[in-house]
């Protein structure tokens, strides 16, 4: 095994994630917070852009945002004008937030990575894909092994919600938004990137 090669591949990695960083601040430069899909009021609105009519719990759990801090944000937008609140018909319970006219009209500042990504052959991009999946299972193999019955209990709640969530929303319509939001560069809420995965193969 050799760990100066690991090191160096450590290194490129945590170079790659800054310069994707530095591509964000740069993409997002002078933009409103309504304008940023990677934060705040601006996460909202393009979560509703993507998926209309959600509650406000799907919502919480989409962004990671504490339930509390969610409400004082759409109490904000509501009052501006941005969106609407309204009971479930079916469940006074639950809150249903979607967008007005006026939230719709929002022009968001989205990552366009594409064209960075032209650098790339079909081919190149393909086995580059294949060792991603790879290094992320490695990850998680690693986590499984090292978690205790606490955490474990913690991503078997998760994987539960998520189910759920695909449940309500249907396999299409939930691996859609997934998709958009990563082709936005959405940072999702959620513990673990994967969790939108079937235990048993992938949703995307």
């Amino acid at each position: 095994m050799n760990k100066d090669l690991r090191m160096d591949f450590n290194d490129k990695m945590m170079g790659l994630i800054h310069a994707m960083r530095r591509f964000h601040m740069f993409a997002h430069r002078g933009a409103s917070p309504l304008q940023d899909v990677s934060r705040g009021q601006g996460r909202i609105l393009a979560m509703l852009k993507i998926k209309p009519n959600l509650t406000t719990r799907d919502l919480s759990y989409l962004l990671g945002i504490r339930q509390q801090s969610l409400n004082e944000s759409l109490k904000k937008l509501e009052r501006e004008g941005y969106i609407t609140r309204q009971p479930d018909p079916t469940d006074r319970r639950v809150m249903r937030i979607d967008l007005t006219d006026k939230g719709k009209e929002v022009k968001q500042i989205i990552n366009e990575t594409d064209d960075v990504l032209n650098e790339f052959s079909d081919e190149e991009l393909e086995q580059f894909g294949s060792y991603v999946d790879r290094l992320k299972d490695a990850y998680g193999k690693r986590i499984s092994a090292e978690a205790g019955p606490e955490d474990q209990q913690f991503f078997d709640e998760m994987e539960e919600r998520m189910e759920a969530m695909r449940e309500r929303m249907g396999d299409n319509d939930f691996d859609e938004m997934m998709h958009r939001c990563r082709h936005m560069g959405m940072p999702m809420g959620m513990p673990f990137g994967g969790m939108h995965h079937r235990r048993h193969g992938c949703g995307c």
